[in-house]
């Protein structure tokens, strides 16, 4: 934390204030002293960096500013939970590592000179670690999806803007509902990363979801209003479905309630999709496209 730090100056040890007014104030006057352009000195998107001591090199500031990833600034907005962003985090690791050039030859153990363009990228590969890094954007890639596995590195792993991004992910939308479909696709993506590998990784905990109860709608004159059950309310989803709709995902919770409502003892289908279950899942039910579906 900011008012935590410890600023060596020249004359003595001086701490970041503990106001956030202040410590802002103090951020945007070291982004001043380090030369960055005034239009990129926005608070938001900045972050204070200690600068590291050389030998006996005499340094301008003791501190500078690094432009915060786009991760970070969803995650200080609150469209990141914490567990997501320890996951979009590590993805963009695993891809930065996966491509590092440095570690690729194109002689290799049974080929010769010339022929590496013909090798796999696995058995370019010097470091075993960039193999392994390389295996696991593969299989992340063929769980999400061409689409939204573009949309999703566009963001994490470029830093691109979410406008621009949005609008070349969903030409079909309005702005508005572009760049919200497009933060719905990066949590759900970052879901789908913490799901497969936060056992493996040791990463944060999602929180846990409560149920919320569904609300009766007020009667009507005399009218008694009649319940809304979860059949309904996933029949509205339905209904309302775009021309590209492809399946239904369910939770085990959701599927279970389901047959037990409609008294079913196997659902396949529900209004004209195809039911898939998602065991261990926590969100209870989306309607995906042909894209997402893969």
């Amino acid at each position: 934390m900011l008012d935590k730090i410890k600023v060596k100056a020249r004359g003595g040890q001086v701490a970041f204030a503990g106001t956030p007014k202040r410590q802002m104030e103090q951020l945007l006057e070291i982004a001043a002293i380090t030369g960055l352009p005034e239009a990129q000195r926005d608070p938001e998107m900045i972050a204070s960096l200690k600068v590291p001591q050389i030998g006996d090199a005499p340094r301008v500031a003791d501190r500078t500013v690094r432009r915060r990833s786009r991760v970070e600034c969803l995650a200080r907005a609150g469209v990141l939970e914490p567990h997501e962003a320890q996951a979009c985090e590590w993805y963009a690791e695993r891809v930065a590592l996966a491509w590092d050039t440095t570690g690729c030859t194109a002689n290799y153990e049974g080929g010769g000179s010339g022929g590496g363009a013909d090798a796999p990228d696995r058995a370019m590969a010097k470091n075993q670690e960039v193999s392994w890094a390389r295996d696991d954007c593969r299989e992340i890639r063929a769980m999400l999806g061409g689409s939204m596995t573009e949309a999703f590195e566009a963001i994490v792993c470029r830093n691109e803007s979410m406008g621009a991004t949005a609008a070349g992910a969903f030409p079909q939308l309005g702005r508005s509902a572009a760049e919200e479909r497009l933060r719905t696709t990066v949590k759900f993506c970052a879901n789908k990363l913490h799901e497969r590998y936060s056992g493996l990784m040791r990463w944060l905990d999602a929180p846990e979801v409560k149920a919320v109860p569904i609300a009766k709608p007020a009667p009507i004159a005399a009218v008694k209003a009649k319940p809304v059950t979860i059949v309904d309310e996933i029949a509205a989803a339905v209904a309302l479905r775009s021309e590209g709709a492809a399946a239904l995902w369910v939770s085990s919770e959701v599927l279970a309630l389901l047959k037990r409502t409609m008294n079913r003892r196997a659902l396949e289908t529900f209004g004209g999709l195809p039911v898939v279950e998602r065991p261990a899942w926590r969100w209870g039910y989306v309607i995906v496209d042909a894209a997402e579906a893969v």
